[in-house]
């Protein structure tokens, strides 16, 4: 695997953003907390594991990144995280599933996936599995909208 510069400061904000959903599972109900800390503790297995890659390979990273990022780059990055924004701001209005269908195949195209078939299940299995367990299984509501 290839490690820059900039995964070491992403995996460090990422780390920030967690630490922020870990002192707000506080307020969460006992019977939902347990999926969301699970997740989170795998994210910073996962996060640990980056960074301990990057410190032991650091000296090559540091030498190849010597020039920055390519602009083509950090404009890709910017537009998927309008992207996730907008996902953000439509889950209110259009509800969980029909939002994240949209995000989903938006991703999958954005990404680089022309299997049409995969852009349409894809995102639609994983909305349908993700709301039915979370609304039966973990008892947390998520927004409705036009479909649910």
């Amino acid at each position: 695997m290839k490690l820059k510069k900039w995964d070491l400061l992403v995996c460090i904000g990422f780390a920030l953003v967690l630490m922020i959903f870990v002192s707000d599972l506080g307020n969460t109900n006992e019977a939902a907390r347990t999926y969301p800390m699970v997740m989170i503790i795998a994210s910073f297995v996962c996060i640990a594991f980056l960074i301990i890659q990057w410190i032991r390979k650091r000296k090559t990273i540091l030498e190849e990144d010597a020039g920055g990022m390519e602009k083509k780059r950090v404009l890709y990055i910017v537009v998927y995280c309008v992207a996730v924004l907008l996902y953000i701001l439509l889950i209110d209005k259009l509800g969980y599933v029909v939002s994240t269908v949209l995000f989903g195949i938006y991703s999958l195209i954005y990404l680089g996936n022309r299997n049409k078939l995969a852009i349409i299940v894809i995102p639609l299995a994983a909305a349908v599995v993700l709301y039915l367990m979370f609304s039966n299984i973990l008892f947390v509501q998520l927004p409705s909208g036009i479909l649910i």
